[in-house]
């Protein structure tokens, strides 16, 4: 139950990481946009090991099916 909250924790400031570094690649020149997509991406990854083992009590994949 705790690697659930956890990796809730790690998805919620990766989604916000991507979020903000893909915005800041259109106002500053270097690597954002790769490092926001990184972001992203690892979001994904913790999205499905989250929703696919279906433990109960998981924060983002409890409306899910």
């Amino acid at each position: 139950m705790f690697l659930m909250r956890f990796l809730d924790i790690i998805q919620f400031f990766a989604a916000l990481a991507a979020v903000t570094l893909i915005i800041l690649s259109f106002f500053f020149e270097g690597d954002l946009l790769y490092h926001g997509l990184r972001a992203l991406l690892m979001y994904y990854i913790i999205d499905s090991y989250i929703c696919r083992t279906k433990v109960p009590g998981s924060y983002l994949c409890s409306d899910r099916k």
